[in-house]
Formats: C-alpha cells, structure tokens, sequence
C-alpha cells in the first residue's frame, strides 16, 4: 500500500515521518498530484491558522484535488479542520459539503486546548 503525506509547507511533517517510519509505514511526502491521486491513502497534516493554509493550498492547486479524494484521508489537526465545510479562523471555506464547521472557542477567562472546561469533564462544542 502507498501512503502519501501531503506537503503544503503547514505542518510538523518531519516529526510525523518519523513516528511512520518507527511504526514500519513507508510514506512519501509530496505535493504532486499524480502521486496524490495514485496512492492508497492520504494523511493531511496541518498547522497554523485556516485562512493561511488555505491560500498555501491554493498556490500549490491542491485545493480542488483535495475536494474531490476518494482513498481514505487521516486529516491531523488543521489538516481535519480544512475537510470542514467553513472554519471561523479567518471566515475560511473548507473542502467538503459536509454536516459540520469548526467554531472557534468561547472566552472563558483562560485559554485551553482540548475543549475541556477547567476543572470539569464537560466538553464544550468544538466543531
């Protein structure tokens, strides 16, 4: 099976070809689209703020070969939060159609990075 990272220039991409190749998984890091298109699956790493990986996205012409992937796709972080349908970082549009956005946390007094309330096991909306 060929597994594919994809490289947009957002993302801790080398700590994760690393954590791949401890556990024995070959992948390449690309941003050509016929090895986009002909690999089993696709990991989507992603760091950095939506409106920004979007416009990186777009200069590479990844944007519409995204929308349209049919393999299995493992979004990480940002990378998950560009397959939703709007992101309120940045008023950004995301990729797919689908049933559910990424809402921007509450201020609640401190800043927390799990969706967790200080000090409670109630999880707030995070998408």
């Amino acid at each position: 099976m060929k597994t594919v990272i994809i490289d947009y220039g957002a993302g801790n991409v080398k700590s994760l070809q690393f954590a791949l190749e401890r556990l024995g998984v070959a992948a390449l890091l690309t941003k050509v689209p016929e090895e986009i298109l002909a690999a089993d699956k696709i990991i989507f790493p992603g760091q950095g703020e939506a409106k920004s990986a979007m416009t990186k996205l777009k200069e590479n012409e990844l944007d519409l070969l995204l929308k349209d992937l049919k393999q299995p796709v493992l979004g990480i972080c940002l990378g998950m939060q560009l397959f939703c349908s709007h992101s309120q970082e940045g008023d950004t549009e995301g990729f797919r159609d689908c049933f559910f956005r990424s809402c921007a946390f509450s201020n609640y007094g401190q800043s927390t990075s799990n969706g967790m309330e200080p000090g409670t096991t109630q999880s707030r909306r995070i998408v």
